[in-house]
């Protein structure tokens, strides 16, 4: 069975650098009737950590909990080493869904985020590149729309204020610079300003 060992060096470190690098955490070991080897670990701050061995049999190495208190009444996050993906699950304090993650290997290929009250903000996929991006408001109403490169902007990009109104759109071109139309607008959806570019270059600004 392959072991993410520096995965779990990474994520022991920091939860025990929570407690002062180790003083005081108790360590216990169970094995239930499903081959789940459990390490637990109570961390001085009032947080309880659980490491899950599970047998090769069932498609999962690895799965860390951390609970907000050792009753496991919280939980905060969860993380999956599934043979090279690892996937890591973030909730609220109310147990419903805030940021999950994928990675493959060492590459981050999926996202998505929730708002306090359920509303997705945030699904991306990001197995390809360019990769097409929508983020939220809370409310419903779309945060901003584009398409990313390795780590710039590619094509066209839009942005909306809160209550849905436009806010800016124009072009980025392959190397992430601005270029031809962009404009902006107010709140009211009343335009702003015009500005022209050439491939990074401002050529021209028209405010109204």
């Amino acid at each position: 069975m392959k072991k993410h060992y520096h995965y779990i060096i990474l994520i022991s470190f920091w939860f025990f650098s929570l407690a002062s690098f180790g003083q005081g955490v108790k360590l216990y070991h169970a094995t239930d009737s499903s081959m789940v080897s459990i390490k637990t670990y109570n961390m001085e701050d009032g947080t309880k950590v659980d490491f899950y061995y599970i047998n090769e049999a069932f498609g999962v190495d690895t799965i860390v909990k951390l609970y907000k208190t050792k009753e496991n009444k919280i939980l905060l996050l969860e993380t999956n080493f599934v043979n090279d993906t690892i996937q890591v699950l973030q909730y609220y304090e109310n147990g419903s869904n805030k940021f999950l993650t994928k990675e493959y290997g060492e590459m981050l290929i999926y996202e998505k985020a929730w708002c306090l009250n359920g509303t997705v903000i945030r699904e991306v996929d990001m197995s390809n590149i360019p990769y097409h991006v929508i983020n939220y408001y809370c409310n419903g109403y779309k945060k901003n729309d584009f398409n990313m490169g390795k780590i710039l902007y590619v094509g066209d990009y839009k942005s909306w204020y809160s209550n849905g109104k436009l806010e800016m759109e124009g072009t980025y071109d392959s190397k992430g610079k601005k270029h031809y139309i962009w404009m902006y607008y107010d709140k009211e959806g009343n335009e702003l300003k015009k500005e022209k570019w050439d491939f990074g270059k401002l050529i021209e600004t028209k405010e109204y």
